[in-house]
């Protein structure tokens, strides 16, 4: 329960915007300032800094963060700071799913005198502030009651955190004392050696039944290679091809010993001719063989080279030939001299052209340079010629003649034609040298072969007789070699012979011990292999060889990993147990501090308490889960989207039904708005509108718009009242300009309930907010004037009454004068100040408005006129946000169309409006509100009334959609007029169209008043 008699100052000290610096302790308050003092936007920033002010949008949340540097809200309490809150708009950040700022980037809240720092959470659980403004729509308080209930379940989930928070520390706690990451290693470890021992027992019998298969695949192999042996093998067969190969055996025998007979008698002949032809002699003629090759060879390039015949060729005839080439190459070379003393001649003289062209170049540009002067044309230059003529040239002409008299080297093709014979006689002589060279290369071979023949001539014999024997030594030598490769390749062929007689000896002894086809196949099927005898049989062996070693192998390799598997997981078993002790011996202590003595009892106490704390967190998470998932959806079904969770959609639609059913459904609203219907059906969430039921059982859908201004702000206002009490320790309801739209009847009921609910509500303060519109000096001296009267009078009372109300208006003055707003106080009534004008300053005005009523009134008369109900026309589209001045102006410029004079037009416009006129328009509106027959209905007073008094005191039309329902329901006088004298319009672009028949009965009007005038006139 709130504190409500506790008073609660606010101090507000802004940068960048105006705000009201000060509001007074007391529980009920009213502030009326000019504009511009920063009443609204002091109520904006309080209610953003309880984390309750709901933008339109982000651009305007930016527009307002950048207007303002900072502010410092002060709340004090029995004079002594309380709290303090630093509002940063520079670091604030939209929170696009609620269109507030994000709480977490406010700013800085501190507490007390000593302003310890604090979070937003603590200071919304002592501050809750709500602002109830002038111009609130359904969809306004839709977003408001999203924001309640949001907060409700921010709450919920803070406790939830805070829970959350206890039961994880819990939990680790109880871990920690427990070792219960201990009894988890524990149960680990536990489970894996269980699994080890099974799997050890597993692969123990898997290894037996392995080795048992193996053997029995290597017992059916061998019995399917003797089988196979036997299907392809006969014993007399066997020693039939024994026998042949024996006899080949003895018939290369036979062939081997012929070869060596022979061998010996080419042994035999080859002595004999050894003994003939010494070393010596065989040197020489190696010799001799291998110059007449070279002989030949020097022969052949020499006959291409000189074409001449070498056959006998003496010492005299080389000498002859030698001496002609060596001519030669003497001839050549005094040729390639005298050429080279000419290049060199050519060279000296080409040198000598460069010069001159270099120099007579340099002329030429100096000449150039010169003939672009302006003496360039003169004859400056001249020559005495032999027959006494002169002649004289210019510039330019030297230019000429140098340009095109160039020379050139005239000795280049002279100069390449003697390079060129350089170049042949040096080919030349690199000829005739190499025949040289190959002429004395043949006479020394000629001289060697001489005296090799002359060395050989003195052994005996002829040289073609040694030529001969050697001959036939290299033959005989030759089968000899022959006979030797017949012998090897005889007894390789025995050896191979004799593999075969082996092989057969051992097939033979085989099949000697072998049982019988018919045992080896009985002993088959026993094993499992059904083989029947056939002409295939030996086929059918080797496929099932072939299959029966692959199905060894595999069952090989798998047996490998078995014993493999088998080491490595008995080693893991032992290391399993290693790892077992040292955690049993930390789990026996551990069970002693919580007064156990055995380890397995205290290890399912712990188990058990896990599983039950386990799933309480998991719970409470998904709790905390799905209550964020709530507050998300919410804002999202607000705004027309889909909720994430589809089950959510019915639950927000109920709760909000709920609470619109609990606002607009009660007796206050029955009574003074809803008159129509029976009940609420139903609240459109997404439409923002209203499904009522008629008293007939019927439905229909309604914009709360449609509904009477004044009397819908006075209910909404107290349902209000009521939903914001109790929300926090101190709660704090300010009304901007909600009396608007309210009569003098209704905003006293609602001063009254305000007080009930600081009383008994825990409302700890209420704000009422209104513009300044009163002449404090005007009313000052109307104060003083009647002060005056009444002092004559002597009534002492009323007089004492009457200072006391100047000096309030003093007061006030003197508030304004230095702020630019005053606060009445309301509530507690002992320090009650409140602008009362019962005391003279009523029928002061009213008399002095009467009087010149009475003068207009006399001078003119009007006979017929039409009210132009300003504010419907204004928002004509569905109570549209903005208001449109233009259309009640083409309203106005149509009548005068018809005919209608402009003072039989008049316009009221309620206070309200204000609220709804844009920005670019308001200049406009305070200058259409001068002209006389324009008019504005009091703050807080209903402008249906006034329109509807006056119509009915004239005799006037009224131009509207608005029905009046609650006008007309109070009598069927106020029922017959309004029905008579109200005139529908309809708008469409900048077009407006009255009711059918309405032109018609403007020109009966207009005809009727003009037959009066006339009448007068006469």
């Amino acid at each position: 329960m709130a504190e409500s008699t506790q008073d609660i100052t606010i101090e507000l000290e802004t940068k960048g915007r105006n705000t009201i610096p000060i509001i007074s302790p007391e529980g009920i308050i009213t502030i009326h300032g000019n504009n511009g003092v920063g009443k609204s936007i002091g109520s904006t920033l309080l209610e953003i800094a309880s984390g309750n002010y709901t933008f339109e949008n982000e651009k305007r949340f930016k527009k307002l963060a950048n207007a303002i540097d900072s502010c410092d809200i002060t709340f004090k309490k029995g004079g002594l700071l309380f709290y303090k809150v630093i509002l940063q708009p520079h670091i604030w950040r939209f929170d696009k799913n609620l269109n507030q700022v994000n709480p977490l980037t406010l700013g800085r809240f501190l507490k007390g005198e000593k302003q310890k720092e604090k979070d937003y959470k603590d200071f919304r659980n002592y501050f809750y502030i709500r602002t109830i403004r002038g111009n609130e729509s359904l969809e306004q308080q839709i977003f408001f009651f999203k924001d309640i209930f949001v907060a409700k379940l921010e709450n919920q989930l803070h406790k939830l955190e805070r829970k959350l928070e206890y039961l994880e520390n819990y939990e680790k706690w109880f871990e920690n004392s427990a070792e219960g990451t201990i009894i988890d290693k524990y149960y680990e470890l536990n489970e894996k050696l269980s699994e080890k021992l099974d799997h050890l027992s597993n692969l123990k019998n898997g290894i037996s039944n392995r080795k048992a298969t193996i053997s029995n695949l290597k017992k059916k192999l061998e019995l399917l290679e003797k089988l196979k042996f036997l299907s392809n093998y006969e014993i007399d067969d066997l020693k039939e091809k024994k026998e042949r190969e024996l006899n080949k055996i003895n018939s290369i025998q036979t062939k081997i010993s012929s070869n060596y007979e022979k061998i010996s008698q080419f042994q035999t002949q080859l002595e004999s001719l050894k003994n003939q032809f010494d070393e010596k002699a065989k040197e020489i003629i190696q010799k001799i063989e291998k110059l007449q090759k070279k002989r030949k060879k020097l022969a052949k390039n020499l006959q291409d080279q000189l074409s001449f015949d070498l056959e006998g060729l003496d010492e005299k005839h080389y000498k002859k030939r030698a001496g002609e080439i060596g001519g030669k190459i003497s001839n050549n070379e005094n040729q390639i001299k005298g050429a080279k003393e000419i290049v060199e001649k050519l060279n000296k003289k080409n040198q000598r052209i460069i010069k001159i062209n270099k120099y007579l170049s340099q002329l030429r540009d100096i000449c150039s340079r010169a003939s672009s002067n302006e003496f360039g044309d003169e004859k400056l230059i001249r020559a005495e010629l032999s027959n006494s003529e002169d002649l004289s040239f210019s510039f330019r002409e030297l230019f000429d003649i140098f340009e095109n008299n160039n020379l050139i080297f005239k000795q280049d093709k002279e100069l390449k034609k003697y390079k060129k014979k350089v170049k042949e006689y040096n080919e030349s002589i690199r000829k005739s040298r190499n025949n040289l060279k190959l002429l004395k290369d043949f006479r020394i071979v000629e001289e060697k072969l001489s005296m090799l023949e002359r060395e050989l001539k003195g052994k005996s014999s002829k040289l073609d007789n040694y030529l001969n024997i050697e001959k036939r030594i290299q033959s005989i030598e030759g089968q000899i070699s022959a006979r030797q490769k017949i012998i090897q390749r005889l007894e390789n062929e025995i050896i191979q012979y004799k593999e075969i007689l082996e092989s057969l000896s051992k097939k033979i002894e085989v099949l000697k011990n072998y049982p019988s086809k018919n045992v080896i196949i009985k002993n088959l099927r026993d094993l499992g292999e059904n083989i029947e005898r056939s002409s295939q049989l030996g086929k059918v062996c080797i496929e099932l060889i072939e299959k029966t070693e692959l199905e060894l192998g595999e069952n090989n390799k798998i047996l490998l990993k078995q014993e493999s598997d088998l080491e490595n997981t008995d080693a893991e078993r032992k290391e399993i147990i290693i790892q077992l002790e040292p955690i049993s011996q930390k789990i026996r202590k551990a069970a002693k501090k919580f007064g156990m003595s055995e380890k397995g009892a205290f290890i399912d106490y712990y188990k058990d308490h896990m599983e039950k704390l386990e799933p309480y967190i998991t719970n409470t998470k998904d709790l905390f889960t799905r209550l964020n998932v709530l507050k998300d959806d919410i804002s999202k079904v607000i705004e027309g989207k889909k909720p994430k969770n589809k089950k959510h959609l019915k639950i927000i639609n109920e709760q909000f039904d709920n609470i619109f059913k609990d606002i607009y459904g009660r007796e206050e609203f029955f009574e003074y708005v809803f008159k129509d219907y029976a009940s609420i059906k139903k609240f459109d969430i997404a439409n923002k509108s209203i499904l009522f039921e008629t008293p007939e059982g019927l439905e229909e859908s309604r914009d709360l718009e449609e509904f009477s201004s004044g009397e819908k702000t006075y209910a909404y206002c107290r349902s209000i009242i009521s939903m914001t009490a109790n929300m926090a320790r101190y709660n704090i309801v300010i009304l901007d300009e909600s009396y608007a739209l309210l009569d003098r009847e209704h905003s006293k009921n609602l001063y009254q309930f305000q007080e009930k609910m600081v009383k008994e509500k825990g409302i700890t303060k209420f704000i009422n907010i209104l513009p300044l519109k009163e002449d404090l000096n005007g009313l000052i001296g109307v104060m003083q004037s009647n002060i005056k009267k009444e002092s004559t009078i002597g009534n002492s009372e009323n007089l004492q009454n009457l200072k006391s109300q100047l000096k309030i208006l003093q007061s006030f003055q003197k508030e304004v004068a230095k702020r630019g707003y005053y606060q009445e106080i309301h509530y507690p009534k002992s320090r009650k100040k409140e602008l009362n004008m019962n005391f003279g300053l009523i029928h002061s005005f009213y008399e002095s408005t009467q009087d010149n009523e009475h003068i207009e009134s006399e001078n003119q008369e009007i006979p017929f006129s039409f009210i132009l109900d300003g504010s419907n026309i204004a928002r004509n589209n569905l109570n549209s946000k903005k208001a449109s001045l233009r259309d009640v102006l083409r309203c106005k410029n149509k009548l005068l169309k018809l005919g209608v004079p402009e003072r039989y037009i008049f316009i009221i416009f309620g206070s309200g409006l204000w609220h709804y006129i844009p920005n670019k328009d308001k200049q406009d509106f305070n200058l259409l509100l001068q002209d006389r027959n324009v008019n504005q209905a009091p703050a807080g007073q209903d402008d249906d009334w006034y329109i509807i008094r006056y119509a009915m005191d004239n005799n006037s039309y009224i131009i509207t959609n608005d029905r009046y329902l609650e006008y007309r329901n109070r009598s069927n006088d106020f029922e017959d007029f309004i029905k008579s004298h109200s005139i529908q319009y309809n708008i469409l672009g900048n077009n407006i169209q009255f009711e059918d028949g309405f032109d018609e009965k403007v020109k009966k009007l207009i005809k009727r008043n003009k037959i009066k005038t006339k009448i007068r006139e006469i």
